[in-house]
């Protein structure tokens, strides 16, 4: 049922982990997010773009969908759910590393061996304790074996390197209107990886326009 009640709209369990930290200390923690298919078709964005959320001209319409579709989730499923935008801040990261067994890419975006960096986490669901998991299996990191690293060569401003990210840099290229324009065009460092297929033009300006602003 929560399956379905997921899929309905484009998302999926991403993985299961036993949390650490209070308050939810031993209770089981599952991450849910979504992805872009290898059809092209993302399911979450078609959703979300024909909801009132995607229309109303108010903040953070995303986030506020989100919420809305994961706590009406949660509340179904007896869990409570957990956001990356929650104040203060959850390590969401560093749980869905434990949840999925990724890794991060050079960008310090986690990559799936399959999706590559076009993959989102929307949420954990807590559940209680003593709930069986499906813990995750191994996986790949196709970084690895990627020789060329072309993510660190694409970037116009040069703002990825091995020494991290250069917020500055990217920035004030994306707010300069200089070419390639990012802001229309995407990031040139994510798209350039070879593993997944990236989102759609639509949903690539929504994502540029919410890091720049």
């Amino acid at each position: 049922m929560l399956a379905r009640r997921l899929a309905w709209y484009g998302l999926y369990s991403c993985g299961w982990l036993v949390l650490a930290d209070a308050p939810f200390s031993g209770h089981a923690a599952m991450l849910v997010g979504d992805h872009v298919a290898r059809d092209g078709r993302h399911r979450m964005w078609e959703v979300f773009s024909a909801s009132a959320e995607a229309r109303d001209g108010k903040p953070d319409p995303l986030d506020r969908w989100t919420k809305r579709i994961m706590d009406a989730t949660a509340s179904r499923a007896d869990a409570v759910a957990i956001y990356p935008f929650d104040r203060p801040y959850p390590p969401f990261q560093t749980w869905a590393m434990a949840a999925t067994g990724m890794k991060p890419s050079p960008l310090g975006i986690l990559i799936h061996e399959k999706f590559g960096l076009w993959q989102a986490f929307r949420a954990f669901l807590v559940f209680g304790k003593g709930v069986e998991l499906e813990l995750p299996k191994p996986a790949s990191h196709p970084c690895e074996s990627c020789r060329d690293r072309p993510c660190l060569c694409e970037c116009p401003v040069n703002a990825f390197s091995d020494h991290g990210f250069d917020v500055g840099s990217c920035r004030n290229h994306l707010a300069s209107g200089n070419e390639p324009h990012c802001m229309s065009l995407g990031c040139r460092a994510r798209a350039a990886c070879p593993v997944g297929i990236p989102y759609a033009d639509a949903q690539i300006r929504f994502h540029m326009q919410a890091f720049a602003g």
